[in-house]
């Protein structure tokens, strides 16, 4: 899975799971009956024996001892379940350990002077997201702003909804660039409403609003520029994010939180 997080949500689970059914075979195994069953066929015919491994002894059980073959039968069952089940416990809490302990602030936890010597593998992520910054500054769209609605970080966006979004992505703690330059093509440059940042993956997400979705004209528009991100790679539902309104179906903010929990945390 590209998404780690889904994954260790996953292996908790399974985690979980397991270990709920381990705890309540382990209870039946502390009821259960002594020995194993023994089973052999003799002249077409199955008959059952309690084996004692310790002391080798083997006892015939009749037919009316039915309850005890059955409580025989299923402790081995349930004996081979628990082997299975430890192992996969094993490995579970060897993964979930392995991708709890985070790479990224082994070189915080250096020294100075060994800090001073080495150089870092991977950027912290204060490191990462100042040059991600750096990299797409934002506010490049020319197109006077006719409207003096203001976000809660301090600038100015075209819309309501635009505010809305960005404030969302603010309080949620999501780098994000408004309205940068992004090259899709050869010489065609678009200014997108938002540029979003993954800390944890590090990966970048382009997210439009479509806020008069009907309106015919601006509809029309609103797929081309969709095909035309597609083309640069920009796919929809995969790193372009999208969000769209018309007059009678506002913007909705859980449509937003979903996008959020998905793909940016």
């Amino acid at each position: 899975m590209n998404d780690i997080k889904k994954m260790i949500e996953i292996a908790r689970a399974e985690y979980a799971f397991l270990s709920k059914i381990k705890e309540e075979a382990e209870s039946r195994m502390e009821e259960a009956p002594p020995g194993s069953l023994n089973i052999a066929t003799h002249k077409g015919r199955v008959q059952n024996y309690q084996y004692d491994r310790d002391t080798g002894e083997r006892r015939y059980l009749k037919k009316s001892e039915s309850e005890l073959i059955r409580k025989l039968a299923q402790k081995e069952y349930e004996k081979s379940i628990l082997i299975n089940i430890c192992s996969k416990l094993y490995f579970l809490e060897k993964l979930i350990k392995a991708y709890a302990t985070g790479y990224k602030g082994i070189y915080d936890n250096l020294d100075d002077y060994r800090k001073s010597i080495v150089i870092p593998v991977i950027s912290s992520d204060e490191e990462f997201v100042a040059d991600w910054y750096n990299s797409y500054p934002g506010n490049r769209n020319k197109y006077e702003l006719k409207n003096e609605i203001i976000t809660e970080r301090g600038e100015y966006v075209r819309s309501k909804s635009e505010k809305i979004t960005a404030d969302i992505f603010y309080r949620r703690g999501i780098p994000y660039v408004y309205e940068p330059k992004m090259e899709i093509h050869r010489n065609y440059f678009v200014y997108p409403d938002f540029l979003l940042l993954n800390i944890r993956t590090r990966k970048t997400y382009i997210y439009e609003h479509l806020g008069m979705m009907d309106n015919p004209e601006y509809a029309e528009n609103a797929i081309s520029k969709i095909n035309s991100y597609a083309k640069a790679g920009w796919v929809l539902g995969d790193n372009l994010l999208i969000t769209m309104e018309t007059s009678k179906t506002p913007l909705s903010t859980k449509h937003i939180d979903n996008l959020i929990e998905k793909h940016l945390v």
